[in-house]
């Protein structure tokens, strides 16, 4: 039973290792692949206070000719990339859709960065209306067909594909999307666009931010005339770090982690080890009173101390390593199931040889520092005492073994806090009220067809007597970090604010009241004019009035509340909605219908009818159709994944724990089993028994808890510093960790006592 214990608490530990090192050294690897990545740089603005992942294009074709450490220098239109595009391709006679990203690039693009060709050229991307896509999506349209020459069909454009790259990891900031030439004019002399994520190539060892300072103030002096793109300061940002940049706006690098992540991911990781090998080390101790008449009667025999010691040794390094080899298994039983959708890496083992020979050299040392005291330990005995004794129970190893189960309980209070406080926030974001209304609302991107009949669309999904109201906007509230940020002049003051583009019914179909002033009518969309509708922050830090004109193009006509227009993770920041004309809802790609359904309706069967409308309007196009919760829960993905991560890792913390108490509760009720006897026979009942059992763990417990809360209410506090709406740290949360972890350490305990407190108290006095 020992081993069996031993060997399911040491796999399941060296799986969660397994597991966690996946996804350290996924993110610790983060743009390592190209060969030049230690001389590729991003260009950031810092803007008052502001960190922006875009720039004005002028910036970086710039920095090519005014330095020759600059080896290539150029821009993307990242942002682009985030988006669904619609694309169609013909064979043989039919008509295929699928969804695909498009990014848009300067002419050195390929030169910051290493493609490598499956076929086809790399120079095809300067020729008109051909672009590269990556070997992945090849596979998919073409399957075993050479792509190259294909035609794509993209909403009345056509592409040729002119090559196939094959694909980036996905530890990549490269993204695997089409790509295509930016038109070699677009915005060249304009450093008022902020729109462009700049990448550039240096010089080994050349310091390239001194490089950029100099260029900035050249450019200042030569200027006449302070342009908005030389006002702001430009930082430097090493390839490697930028998955780790969590503070930049407009970045199009998505998948984010930081360094403290990682480190409570190895802290798990080592505590998870640690609890694993204080098991083992523990149920070594305890069935030294089994084994000791065994080891002296070998030594009255004649076996050496060290032989003996060497067997003990050798017999815990062996257990580790099946240990391990039943991780290996677990793990890639794992790798097929719903926890690989947790984590970023991939959970194949072929892949990971450095992480299976760490963790095999772990199981060779795990077995060695936790077999060598308890070899010496049992062998320390001389012969004479192979009579009698329960050496396990001396008051030293009573005490070090409840030190070693402190240190597991300590772990398992503050990992089950800290996950809990995870899940409250996750929730917390998920339903706090953002200040519009978000239930019965189904939302579907619109391609151009759909826009362009956008009437008849309206007038399609209001023949069903379930929906209440239909309107649109140029993106999703909540649904991203950051919208569209525009810089205006307000009596030759120059303000900031993120802009959102509606339609005229946006505030009725939303529920958003209206505070002050007017809401937008159908015939602002005649005016040549944009009419906007401020919030209340905007309203104080920007000093609006109804009536103000926007530079000379915008007028202030009301005032709302403040909403949660972006995630919860950031503040709520001065905004506005604007309306646009029917001439400009073309050049919206992103736009989306907002579609509100009457109460006690079926909202499923008006999910299908949503769709049925669209396709009958664009039947080419696939349309993303979806409930906005649903939109809400995908924005939290992030915290979703790392929130079960955490549980997880800490349920098999306490799993581990209790394995471990469960088997020392084994050895000492069998130690005691006189002892029980006797007190049974003197009166005492198996009640009063299994509360004497009980108390030492309950003890040990309050005392661990005490540890364990204020460390896990400051690992609480730090994580919560990253969101700008953080849930109250609640005390109950504590009382329930503590409540939880003591039943189920109470009930172990009373499970395995019972046998032994309720037995024939004859029985257990007459036994050796």
């Amino acid at each position: 039973m020992a081993t069996l214990l031993n060997v399911l608490g040491l796999s399941v530990a060296f799986t969660a290792i397994i597991i966690i090192m996946m996804q350290v050294l996924w993110d610790l690897k983060f743009d390592s692949q190209d060969p030049n990545t230690d001389d590729i740089y991003r260009v950031e603005a810092r803007f008052e206070g502001r960190q922006l992942g875009i720039v004005p294009r002028p910036l970086l074709e710039g920095l090519k000719a005014f330095s020759p450490y600059v080896e290539a220098a150029a821009v993307s239109s990242g942002m682009e990339a985030m988006n669904d595009w619609p694309f169609v391709v013909e064979k043989g006679g039919i008509r295929n859709s699928f969804k695909g990203n498009i990014k848009s690039v300067s002419f050195d693009y390929m030169r910051v960065f290493q493609f490598d060709m499956v076929e086809g050229s790399i120079d095809k991307i300067h020729e008109p209306n051909t672009v590269l896509i990556p070997q992945s999506l090849a596979n998919k349209v073409f399957g075993e067909e050479s792509a190259i020459d294909k035609q794509l069909l993209n909403e009345g454009q056509q592409w040729t594909i002119g090559g196939v790259y094959k694909d980036f990891p996905t530890n990549s900031s490269m993204q695997n999307v089409i790509h295509r030439k930016m038109n070699d004019k677009e915005n060249n002399d304009n450093w008022g666009n902020f729109n462009y994520a700049g990448y550039v190539r240096v010089s080994p060892g050349t310091d390239f931010q001194h490089i950029l300072d100099e260029f900035c103030a050249k450019k200042k002096e030569e200027s006449s005339e302070q342009t908005l793109g030389l006002q702001v300061d430009y930082k430097i940002v090493p390839l490697r770090d930028i998955h780790f940049n969590t503070h930049t706006e407009f970045d199009e690098v998505t998948e984010k982690t930081s360094y403290s992540t990682i480190a409570v991911l190895l802290a798990i990781a080592f505590v998870i080890l640690l609890i694993a090998v204080i098991n083992f080390t523990n149920y070594s101790i305890a069935l030294t009173p089994l084994r000791i008449k065994s080891i002296n009667t070998q030594k009255v025999l004649g076996a050496a101390d060290e032989n003996l010691r060497k067997s003990l040794v050798a017999e815990a390094i062996l257990t580790c390593l099946l240990a391990w080899g039943v991780a290996l298994f677990f793990t890639h039983l794992l790798a097929s199931s719903s926890v690989s959708q947790i984590i970023s890496a991939d959970m194949t083992l072929g892949g990971h040889a450095d992480i299976l020979i760490g963790t095999g050299i772990i199981a060779l040392l795990v077995g060695l520092i936790a077999g060598v005291y308890p070899a010496f330990y049992m062998t320390s005995f001389a012969p004479a005492l192979v009579l009698k004794g329960s050496f396990g129970l001396s008051p030293k190893g009573r005490q070090l073994r409840n030190a070693l189960v402190g240190v597991q309980f300590v772990a398992s209070f503050a990992l089950i806090i800290v996950a809990l406080f995870m899940y409250l926030q996750v929730g917390f974001m998920q339903r706090s009220a953002m200040g519009f209304d978000k239930d019965r609302v189904i939302v579907a991107n619109l391609n151009n067809d759909v826009r362009n009949s956008l009437q008849t669309f309206t007038n399609k999904l209001k023949e069903s007597p379930a929906v209440e109201s239909v309107s649109y906007a140029g993106t999703l509230l909540s649904g991203t970090d950051i919208h569209s940020t525009w810089m205006r002049e307000i009596s030759e003051r120059k303000v900031m604010f993120q802009a959102i583009a509606v339609g005229t019914d946006f505030l009725e179909t939303m529920n958003i009241p209206l505070l002050e002033g007017r809401n937008f009518l159908p015939s602002d969309k005649k005016s040549d004019n944009l009419f906007f509708l401020f919030n209340e922050r905007a309203k104080k830090d920007l000093e609006l009035s109804l009536g103000d004109k926007l530079s000379d193009d915008g007028e202030v006509i009301g005032f709302i509340p403040d909403l949660n227009v972006t995630t919860m993770r950031k503040a709520i920041e001065p905004m506005a909605f604007y309306l646009i004309g029917d001439q400009d809802y073309r050049i919206w790609q992103n736009e989306w219908a907002y579609i509100k359904i009457k109460a006690g309706s079926d909202i499923f069967k008006e999910m299908e009818m949503v769709q049925a409308k669209l396709e009958e309007i664009s039947p080419d196009y696939i349309f993303n159709v979806t409930f906005y919760d649903d939109v809400i829960n995908y924005v939290y993905m992030k915290e979703q994944r790392i929130t079960s991560l955490i549980t997880w890792f800490s349920l098999i913390a306490v799993l581990i724990s209790l394995v471990g108490v469960f088997g020392l509760v084994v050895f000492e009720s069998e130690y005691k089993r006189k002892e029980i006897g006797v007190r049974k026979v003197l009166g005492s009942t198996t009640g009063q028994i299994l509360a004497m059992f009980n108390s030492r763990y309950v003890k040990i417990l309050a005392i661990c808890f005490v540890i364990a809360a204020p460390i896990a209410w400051y690992a609480v506090s730090r994580w919560l510093e990253g969101f700008a709406y953080r849930t109250p740290m609640y005390w109950w949360i504590y009382l329930f960790s503590f409540l939880l972890i003591t039943a189920i350490t109470i009930a172990t305990v009373t499970f395995q006592s019972w046998r032994v407190a309720d037995a024939n108290p004859v029985d257990s006095i007459k036994t050796e």
